[in-house]
């Protein structure tokens, strides 16, 4: 786990991202989380520096002046909708790619070491498990296919060494 770096989280103010700021900051980290929202009374950390900002929008220079100095970027930025392209799914693709695409153009401005992404189980669609990452790709929903067009976008930007990435696709659990 990474300690005394300066890392922003965003969608920090979600249920993974809470964790993940919350574990970063006790291990002695300077955390800054971007979230639409900001986080509920009992999400809320005072050591951290919060900011509420639609990551679709182009970052204002202000706010590129806290993020200077940026070791790393983990984007937990999202949220679940199954809804199709006929209930207007178009609009949950689109939020969730542009975000992911600025985010990766803020990283490459910020010249960090690494952006960690969050993908999803939802990019294997019903496929049944075990599963693991020789499977191919099956989304669903225009949700899933914006998680995995995030996943092989931050592929390409790694293979063409534009970006240093790991994405991780997290899995609902059963105990």
């Amino acid at each position: 786990m990474v300690t005394n770096s300066k890392i922003l989280v965003t969608g920090g103010s979600g249920f993974i991202g809470t964790n993940i700021v919350n574990k970063l900051e006790s291990l002695g980290n300077d955390v800054i989380s971007i979230s639409k929202n900001l986080p509920k009374s009992y999400r809320y950390n005072s050591k951290v520096s919060y900011f509420d900002f639609d990551l679709t929008k182009t970052l204002p220079k202000s706010l590129y002046k806290e993020l200077e100095n940026i070791d790393y970027i983990i984007n937990c930025a999202g949220y679940i909708d199954h809804i199709t392209f006929e209930e207007g799914g178009m609009n949950i693709f689109e939020d969730h790619f542009k975000s992911l695409y600025n985010i990766a153009k803020i990283s490459k401005q910020l010249n960090i070491k690494t952006l960690v992404h969050f993908g999803s189980s939802d990019e294997y669609g019903n496929l049944a498990s075990p599963l693991n990452e020789d499977f191919r790709e099956s989304p669903v929903s225009p949700y899933a296919l914006s998680k995995l067009t995030s996943t092989h976008f931050l592929q390409q930007m790694f293979r063409n060494e534009q970006l240093n990435v790991v994405v991780f696709k997290t899995f609902l659990g059963l105990w």
